[in-house]
């Protein structure tokens, strides 16, 4: 049974007036008194006692009217919590995080902005990056574009290119020079991130010049990997310049050195498919990233 003709019934039986309960249910008065007779007919049994176009209710309509509010007042709380649910639904956000300290920055300053949407944010790794679920699981990615190999994806740039910089332990030899250039890199020890990450991929860059590979001695995936090889001063650990200002409180007994005929050309883009339809939230984040870019934010991170 649908629920409009129940509605009628209860706001007739309330009236009293077919012409009157019409006029508040914005149908004709025909209308309304057809479908008073097809649930007559549908339950076998009248409901009222008609006098003109006014109605009273009968023995049968009294006893089925407590049932009908009943149903009613019920199907408004089923409509206000699914209501309630698409809103929750809306306001949610997911996002998958390669970049780890600039995505931070970034959410944090959102979640500022709009602090009633509910934001997941996982870490994965760029070696992962085809396996990331941007369809069903996640909204969008932050990463590298260097490292996501997704051509299915569209993607917005939040920071491009930027100078590197040596991250060294404040008692290696390094530290006390005013800057390096690249062939100065060339036969010292290197940290480095693990093969196939974007950051692993810029030093391969910029040792391909220099003839030889980067002498590698210690490989992590993540600025907290880096923290105990750095505190042994066992090498020196190339970032991009905006990198380096995130991860530095993780490494407190390092400075930095910049290599000055050295750029990073690699970009961080914010991506998604645009095949899922973006949340209320998920459009606000993308238009948050945009202005920010837009804005310099990237360049005052450097």
């Amino acid at each position: 049974m649908q629920i409009y003709p129940l509605l009628y019934f209860k706001t007739v039986a309330e009236t009293g007036n077919l012409t009157r309960a019409a006029r508040l249910l914005m149908i004709s008065p025909p209308a309304l008194s057809n479908a008073l007779k097809r649930l007559e007919r549908d339950l076998g049994a009248p409901l009222f006692d008609r006098v003109g176009r006014n109605l009273t209710l009968n023995d049968y309509g009294k006893a089925y009217l407590p049932y009908v509010r009943r149903i009613l007042a019920l199907t408004e709380q089923g409509n206000d919590r699914i209501r309630q649910m698409r809103q929750e639904r809306e306001h949610r956000l997911a996002v998958a995080d390669m970049t780890q300290v600039f995505a931070s920055h970034v959410i944090s300053e959102f979640l500022e902005q709009y602090p009633f949407v509910s934001l997941r944010r996982v870490y994965v790794s760029p070696m992962e990056s085809r396996e990331i679920d941007l369809l069903g699981e996640f909204d969008f990615v932050i990463g590298s574009t260097n490292g996501v190999d997704r051509p299915d994806l569209q993607r917005a740039r939040l920071r491009s290119g930027q100078t590197v910089v040596a991250v060294v332990n404040r008692h290696n030899p390094v530290a006390a020079k005013g800057d390096l250039t690249t062939a100065e890199l060339k036969d010292l020890p290197m940290i480095a991130y693990a093969r196939g990450m974007p950051g692993r991929k810029m030093l391969e860059r910029i040792f391909e010049p220099l003839g030889k590979a980067p002498n590698v001695i210690y490989e992590g995936n993540s600025p907290h990997a880096m923290a105990p090889a750095l505190e042994r001063d066992l090498g020196v650990f190339l970032q991009p310049a905006h990198t380096a200002r995130f991860n530095l409180p993780f490494y407190p007994d390092c400075v930095t050195v910049p290599v000055r005929d050295c750029f990073y050309e690699a970009n961080t883009s914010l991506l998604w498919n645009p095949n899922r339809r973006q949340t209320e939230a998920a459009a606000l984040f993308r238009e948050f990233c945009e202005a920010f870019c837009a804005s310099g934010g990237q360049t005052d991170e450097t």
